[in-house]
């Protein structure tokens, strides 16, 4: 017998106006955004969860270009 669970996709969007207060925070860079994992075991090398390669900026960040203005 197996058991599985997955969280269901989160459908909530912030309000407008705390989106625009965000896009115009500066967050410093995290020290592991260009970690190239060679220290890492083979979970960590293959996951696709690199910010630059896999994340798709309006579909991840559930941010759309029109708010960002």
């Amino acid at each position: 017998m197996m058991y599985l669970h997955k969280a269901p996709s989160s459908t909530l969007v912030a309000k407008t106006q705390k989106i625009q207060r965000i896009c115009k925070k500066r967050f410093p860079l995290p020290e592991t955004l260009f970690d190239n994992y060679k220290n890492r075991g083979t979970a960590a090398k293959t996951a696709e969860m690199n910010i630059l390669k896999d994340l798709r900026y309006g579909h991840d960040s559930k941010i759309r270009p029109e708010t960002m203005d």
